[in-house]
Formats: C-alpha cells, sequence, structure tokens
C-alpha cells in the first residue's frame, strides 16, 4: 500500500501526517495477522480433518483385512474339502490327505522337510 500524501498543499502539519500514516500502518499490520491467525486456524481444522479421516481409514482397512483373511480361510477350507473328496482317476482310490496338505502348501510341507514324512492335516 502506497500513500502519499501532500501536506504541505492540504495545511496538514507534518505530525498530523506522520500519525496518519502510522494509523494506515498499523491497520495494514493488523489486517495481516488477522489474516495470519485465520489461515493458522484453517490449518489446525484441516489438520485435524486429516487424523479423523486417517483414523477411518485404518479402520476399514483393518475391518477389510480382516474380512479377506477370512474368505481366503474359507477358499482353502473348501479346497481341501474338494480335494479330501476327489478320487485319483489312475488308482481309483482317495487322495490321501498329506499329498492334499502338501498341495494346499504349495508343495512346502514343514513335516515333510523336516524329515517326519508326512504332513499334518
Amino acid at each position: 500500500m502506497q500513500i502519499v500524501l501532500q501536506y504541505a498543499y492540504d495545511n496538514i502539519s507534518f505530525d498530523d501526517c506522520r500519525s496518519i500514516i502510522q494509523a494506515f500502518l498499523f491497520a495494514g499490520v493488523s489486517v495481516r495477522v488477522a489474516n495470519l491467525e485465520s489461515v493458522r486456524q484453517q490449518q489446525v481444522e484441516r489438520s485435524n480433518e486429516y487424523r479423523e479421516l486417517i483414523s477411518e481409514l485404518s479402520t476399514l482397512c483393518a475391518s477389510q483385512e480382516q474380512q479377506v483373511e477370512t474368505e481366503r480361510q474359507r477358499l482353502i477350507d473348501y479346497k481341501k474339502e474338494v480335494a479330501l473328496a476327489a478320487i485319483n482317476s489312475r488308482s481309483g482310490k482317495p487322495i490321501p490327505p498329506q499329498v492334499v496338505q502338501s498341495a494346499l502348501h504349495g508343495g512346502r510341507c514343514a513335516a515333510r522337510t523336516q524329515g517326519e514324512g508326512t504332513c499334518p492335516s
């Protein structure tokens, strides 16, 4: 803000001119401080909103992860049930539970790798 006062032409004293300029400057500073406080308040409000949103989304994510784990376990149980009921096409006998367990674990059975020979069901 630029203020140009021609105090000589308007019969305004130098002291009056200085006090007018100080009043304008003070008003400008007050407005800036008020704007700064307003911006700080907005930042605090947004920060609180973001924290609340993060909390809600974290809860939702945990809930969905639990649901996915439940469904994954149901699928594994279903696959196991189907595999145990299956009959080997060559021998006509049911598939042994150890083979089913090994297949469900991607061919990696801890009992077999430790030398025990059978996988727990």
